[in-house]
């Protein structure tokens, strides 16, 4: 008889089940992580369109298809060269891009797992699967939802960050 690998969920009970009942805590948790995100996109999207000084039908262009990093990294050149002389407020941006792209990669995290039940009462568990450096890596932790509310609460903050980088160019 075959016996199943040892991380399955029926002969390790750390990995939880496969099922979508993690809790509406956390369910509630994980969505408002993808909207605070998308107004953080948004939100650059917004500086881009500022700094550029186009109608936003030219500055949307620009703007649709590049993803988060791209849209970081654009913010970010285009700032530099709309403050030129300025050290502190470009050291500010930069921190601040900075910080956006290491919460994104932290949201990153979080919505590309799998999110599978644990026991009754107990926070759900986050796995990961990746082959690196030719082995298989699997990552299991259970996450309470406050540890998903601390990184949208990051994400709320430095949305805020952007509009006022934003406000100096409007």
């Amino acid at each position: 008889m075959n016996q199943p690998p040892s991380h399955h969920p029926d002969t390790n009970p750390r990995v939880g089940t496969l099922t979508t009942d993690i809790g509406d805590a956390h369910f509630a948790s994980l969505g408002r992580l993808t909207v605070q995100f998308a107004l953080l996109e948004h939100g650059l999207a917004r500086l881009i369109h500022a700094m550029l000084g186009a109608d936003s039908v030219r500055a949307t262009i620009v703007t649709a298809d590049l993803p988060f990093k791209g849209r970081a990294s654009v913010a970010a050149a285009l700032y530099r060269q709309r403050i030129l002389g300025s050290p502190n407020r470009v050291e500010r941006m930069a921190k601040i891009i900075g910080a956006a792209c290491k919460a994104e990669a932290d949201r990153n995290t979080l919505i590309h797992s799998t999110w599978m039940a644990a026991g009754r009462g107990e926070d759900p568990y986050r796995t990961k699967i990746s082959a690196r450096n030719n082995r298989l890596v699997i990552h299991d932790v259970q996450v309470p939802a406050a540890e998903i509310e601390a990184v949208t609460a990051r994400l709320a903050a430095l949305t805020f960050d952007v509009l006022t980088l934003e406000q100096e160019f409007i």
